[in-house]
């Protein structure tokens, strides 16, 4: 197809196509979760940095952080899994047997190595759909804001689907 963007659809991440999906439907469509980048910047005092966490860091290019509105005035620091082998086995390299309580504890230890490299930290947005498991453990260890793809779903669905405010004014 030349120039289509499906021939240069980099790793998984379908940011990439996030527009020309959007423009298919009727419906709002979000593509990733790393969409939020740009208003928790927002939401953060300046000079704090977002803590990208995904699977493997090499794949998370500037293509893709551009696609999702992450422009070069956002600090973002990437940890990606490629050293947490009890998450990196399975979900990245199909493993078929998952040590949840190792998982957790090496997706622990990739923020909280983030966070040390990065003071200045102010949130961490991940992408990808399994690490949405391991945010109340991150946060605990942390004490940081965690954004994922089911804080994500959860924000947009009570857009999509508003419901009536109890007693009728807040």
């Amino acid at each position: 197809r030349g120039s289509s963007p499906l021939t240069r659809r980099p790793g998984g991440f379908l940011a990439m196509f996030q527009q020309d999906m959007a423009n298919a439907v009727n419906v709002p469509v979000f593509t990733s979760s790393l969409m939020q980048i740009p208003v928790v910047h927002r939401m953060l005092r300046r000079g704090k940095r977002i803590g990208i966490v995904t699977a493997n860091s090499q794949t998370l290019s500037p293509d893709i952080l551009l696609a999702v509105g992450v422009t070069e005035d956002i600090p973002t620091a990437v940890v990606g899994a490629e050293n947490t082998p009890a998450f990196y086995g399975v979900f990245v390299q199909n493993g078929m047997e998952l040590d949840v309580d190792a998982a957790e504890a090496g997706v622990v230890r990739m923020a909280k190595g983030l966070q040390d490299q990065y003071p200045e930290l102010g949130a961490f947005v991940c992408e990808g759909t399994n690490y949405s498991s391991f945010g109340h453990a991150v946060q605990s260890a942390t004490g940081l804001p965690w954004f994922d793809i089911v804080s994500m779903t959860r924000w947009i669905y009570h857009a999509v689907v508003k419901q009536k405010v109890a007693g009728g004014f807040m």
